[in-house]
């Protein structure tokens, strides 16, 4: 007989309040803590528990802990930039939105129950993953989220990471969440403590054994993407990792031809040329950064779906500087960023050139970081 998910009980009062609070009354009560003094990290680690444990995983993006865990992170550093009871507000919506997907009805009941690692063949971490790979092909959710707790009690954190984005980033061409979602936990985890991933990471994996939601139609093929590893030798060299000074100017240069490109399948061809030609891998990160901003201007429509151009590539630079994600993992997280269907929208809705006048850039005033 298995056992409901239950937390320590100064965590578990918490998490109880996000799930039990009637959700007309959620608002006023979050600020009542808040202003009591209550830590946002807590309120926030509650809200993600809460949303993990008393939610349905969608067979599609929207609804479950996918979007209120994934912004746990940014919402907590949101709140940090601001002064006053204004600071409470993401706080407050984060809170809220767990809460209202705790109480949708198609979204639950749902009792997350506890689990007990599996490990397979001899207990290596070899045939574990080989197991781990037969199980998400099978789609079997039970297995799957036991072995991943096997990979949480004897892998380091980044090896754990690294197996999760291996599958992960095969189908972000299919959509951009398969990514987001597990890459942002790690963030979330980061704020509020590892010692909650055997919670937090399960519904990650078991949403990467789902069938696609989404046809995928116009999707680019991975293995084109991936055959460019073979294609320009970076498993065959030594790729460089880290940034410098020195790197200004080809960072600049890839910026600008991204930046400028009106048709996304050259974009990894572009990254994987220069990373061939010696760029690092956190510079080509910095290029996509100011590419995706240079690309997002040239647009009109204001569709929040702009928004994966610079979360998609924000979080990829956050993945490059773990040590133990594999260059080949750090590669591919790169060579897709294009490929998700809500980046691709973009593609067609481009109205402008990002050729700027430089008479009236030059008329436009001085500003210092801080002013901006």
């Amino acid at each position: 007989m298995f056992s409901p998910v239950r937390f320590p009980n100064d965590v578990e009062e918490l998490v109880r309040f996000v799930e039990e609070t009637p959700t007309g009354e959620i608002i006023p009560a979050t600020l009542a803590k808040l202003r009591a003094g209550l830590e946002p990290k807590s309120l926030l680690r509650a809200g993600a528990l809460a949303v993990t444990r008393s939610t349905e995983l969608p067979g599609h993006h929207h609804g479950g802990p996918i979007h209120p865990v994934s912004g746990t992170y940014p919402v907590y550093h949101t709140s940090r930039m601001l002064s006053g009871e204004t600071a409470f507000l993401p706080i407050i919506q984060h809170t809220a939105l767990c809460n209202l997907h705790v109480h949708e009805p198609d979204m639950g009941p749902y009792i997350m129950p506890e689990i007990e690692p599996l490990g397979a063949g001899d207990n290596s971490a070899k045939a574990v993953r080989e197991a781990f790979d037969r199980q998400m092909r099978m789609r079997h959710r039970s297995a799957i989220e036991k072995h991943l707790l096997w990979f949480l009690e004897n892998l380091p954190q980044d090896e754990v990471l690294d197996i999760i984005l291996s599958k992960a980033v095969t189908r972000n061409p299919e959509d951009d969440h398969y990514f987001l979602y597990p890459s942002f936990t790690s963030r979330a985890l980061d704020l509020i403590g590892w010692e909650w991933a055997k919670y937090l990471l399960r519904p990650t994996v078991t949403y990467l054994s789902q069938g696609t939601f989404y046809t995928g139609a116009n999707a680019p093929p991975f293995a084109n993407i991936e055959a460019l590893l073979t294609q320009y030798k970076l498993l065959e060299m030594p790729v460089k990792q880290h940034t410098s000074a020195a790197e200004t100017q080809a960072v600049g240069a890839l910026a600008e031809r991204a930046g400028n490109t009106n048709a996304y399948a050259e974009i990894p061809v572009m990254v994987a040329e220069a990373i061939a030609g010696g760029l690092s891998i956190e510079g080509a990160g910095e290029a996509m950064s100011i590419g995706a901003s240079v690309i997002h201007l040239r647009t009109s429509y204001g569709n929040p779906m702009d928004v994966h151009l610079h979360t998609g590539i924000n979080v990829r630079r956050y993945l490059l500087k773990k040590p133990g994600i594999s260059t080949r993992t750090k590669l591919l997280l790169l060579l897709t960023w294009h490929s998700g269907p809500e980046v691709r929208l973009s593609e067609k809705k481009m109205e402008w050139s990002a050729k700027v006048e430089s008479e009236r850039m030059a008329k436009l005033p001085a500003r210092s970081q801080p002013e901006l």
